[in-house]
């Protein structure tokens, strides 16, 4: 058994190059990966699902149904994840996080299917799960409805550090802003970036 040193990881979409990544298996099985991929970063994008027509209500455009989201997104940050971004718009949410794996935790187990991870942290898959889970019960309280409120699957795809991190930041952020919503990212209630990213000289989101 070998184990890894972690690299960054994001979750959220990006609708011109979505890539749908097989995560939906248990904390153990994430078989034949490429493990320098399997530590990166992820940009990722789940969507609410309408059962009403495209002019009706839009769920996430609720100040108190946003808050429920951006609430969660927040409280696994730290304990489950790092997250650097996020941005709820009115049917959709993108994130950019990276799960919590490090060298001890992430261990390689070669299997005659071919190669396991195992690790004691959450993986993606059950980070998702435990985010769109908690978010759509309360949604669907604070809504009085029943049944689905996310879209089972999400859109996840592997951003590689530097520019090609920024570049997915500065994507998500400006969603509000290529919708015509805002003028600039910063205005936009449901837009979100980490103090540390904003502090650092070497990323630049004006």
């Amino acid at each position: 058994m070998r184990k890894y040193k972690n690299e960054r990881m994001i979750h959220e979409r990006a609708i011109e190059k979505a890539v749908e990544s097989d995560l939906t298996g248990d904390r153990t099985s994430i078989e034949s990966v490429n493990v320098i991929d399997f530590h990166r970063k992820w940009f990722s994008r789940f969507d609410a699902i309408m059962d009403m027509a495209a002019s009706g209500p839009r769920w996430l455009s609720s100040p108190n149904i946003r808050k429920i989201v951006s609430d969660k997104l927040l409280d696994g940050d730290g304990p489950k994840y790092q997250l650097d971004a996020f941005s709820i718009m009115s049917n959709h949410v993108h994130v950019v996080l990276q799960p919590n794996l490090n060298e001890r935790e992430m261990t390689e187990i070669r299997t005659s299917k071919g190669i396991r991870f195992e690790s004691k942290q959450d993986t993606l898959a059950e980070i998702m799960q435990s985010i769109k889970g908690n978010t759509a019960r309360q949604c669907n309280t604070l809504l009085d409805r029943v049944g689905s409120f996310w879209e089972a699957e999400n859109f996840d795809h592997v951003i590689r550090h530097g520019a090609g991190l920024q570049k997915a930041i500065r994507y998500t952020l400006n969603n509000p802003v290529k919708a015509k919503l805002v003028g600039h990212w910063t205005e936009w209630p449901g837009n979100y970036l980490a103090k540390r990213l904003q502090d650092d000289p070497g990323f630049d989101f004006s």
